[in-house]
């Protein structure tokens, strides 16, 4: 079921770039992110996670996730 939420999130990305930014949208990209994650993917979830960021700068649970995943 990961692989169709992964989908979905990536889907849920697109659709939203076409959108005035919204801070709630960070949210799309952190839960992608982990999502790559927790299947094994970090370069993919380290990928995700920074695009958050050059949209999302201040996004602070983006920056921890990123600053934890190059640590491990």
């Amino acid at each position: 079921k990961q692989g169709e939420a992964i989908r979905h999130f990536e889907t849920l990305i697109s659709q939203q770039e076409g959108m005035v930014p919204q801070p709630s949208h960070a949210q799309t990209y952190l839960f992608l992110g982990n999502m790559h994650q927790q299947m094994g993917n970090h370069a993919k979830a380290a990928e995700v996670w920074e695009a958050g960021l050059a949209m999302f700068p201040d996004q602070a649970e983006l920056l921890e996730q990123l600053a934890n995943a190059v640590d491990e």
